[in-house]
């Protein structure tokens, strides 16, 4: 499959998710989120693909087309995007779509991609803040039979058939390239730093916003919501994070003398 483009412009898809700030987050009875209540926003790493995806049309042309799947409250998200620079909007919504876990997200996602049209690249966050499972990007990739690299926190080079990205291990930063077709996992470093101009609010604002169903999908009822989604919640605890007792020893005896107290201390502690 080759869907690089043979002119100097790139097909650029983004996923984007309305999340609900962390500290306003509620439960249903089932476990899943309550989104009817709270303030909600962007999620964080989606910005960051947002931004790239502008400075790779900013270098190579193209249209940007922006997804994203929710209730009807989701549709601000789609205008921010349209704010910096996307060209096409779609907001996936269908009641039936409630409960799904990243599985049948992912499936949705794709079947929907595929109805509009295979782009050249996809970026999307690495994870969202509300799920923080890192897992539909991935899921999403293996579907559509994209490469994807994950962490990314930079497009250092961008060619018509290739991708030069930065990445985020553990221990240092990884620098490679991929070529296209490719999903793009996001890191949450990259920060819009410049707002929109009221021209650009307006012409956002002026954007029609294509909506899809299952109507337009046709998925089955076993490939979405509770009753295509193998993960299950069974229970939800809030774990609170005390302060820590620290010392700074700078003298290597002094250090080895606590050490030595505390394995004792904890010794005689567990007798």
């Amino acid at each position: 499959m080759n869907l690089v483009r043979r002119c100097c412009c790139l097909n650029i898809l983004v996923l984007l998710k309305q999340v609900q700030k962390s500290e306003e987050v509620r439960l249903k009875e089932d476990f899943s989120i309550d989104r009817s209540r709270g303030k909600q926003e962007l999620n964080p790493a989606d910005k960051s693909a947002l931004l790239a995806a502008s400075e790779l049309r900013q270098k190579l042309g193209g249209q940007i087309t922006c997804i994203t799947m929710g209730p009807e409250s989701a549709k601000a998200v789609l205008y921010e995007g349209a704010m910096y620079g996307a060209d096409r909007l779609i907001h996936i919504c269908d009641p039936a779509f409630a409960g799904s876990d990243t599985l049948a997200t992912s499936r949705i996602l794709a079947r929907a991609i595929e109805r509009v049209g295979l782009p050249d690249i996809i970026l999307c966050g690495r994870r969202t803040i509300d799920g923080e499972t890192g897992q539909v990007g991935p899921q999403l990739a293996a579907r559509l039979h994209y490469s994807c690299i994950s962490n990314v926190t930079s497009v250092e080079k961008a060619e018509v058939s290739s991708i030069h990205i930065r990445r985020l291990l553990e221990d240092r930063i990884h620098t490679l390239s991929g070529r296209l077709p490719l999903v793009l996992c996001m890191c949450e470093s990259n920060i819009l730093s410049q707002l929109p101009t009221l021209k650009q609010i307006r012409m956002a604002s002026s954007i029609v916003i294509e909506r899809i169903s299952n109507q337009e999908l046709k998925l089955s009822s076993k490939e979405y919501g509770k009753g295509g989604s193998p993960t299950q919640v069974r229970s939800v605890q809030t774990r609170m994070q005390g302060l820590r007792n620290t010392r700074f020893i700078s003298n290597l005896e002094d250090m080895t003398v606590q050490i030595c107290h505390r394995i004792q201390k904890q010794e005689e502690e567990e007798t």
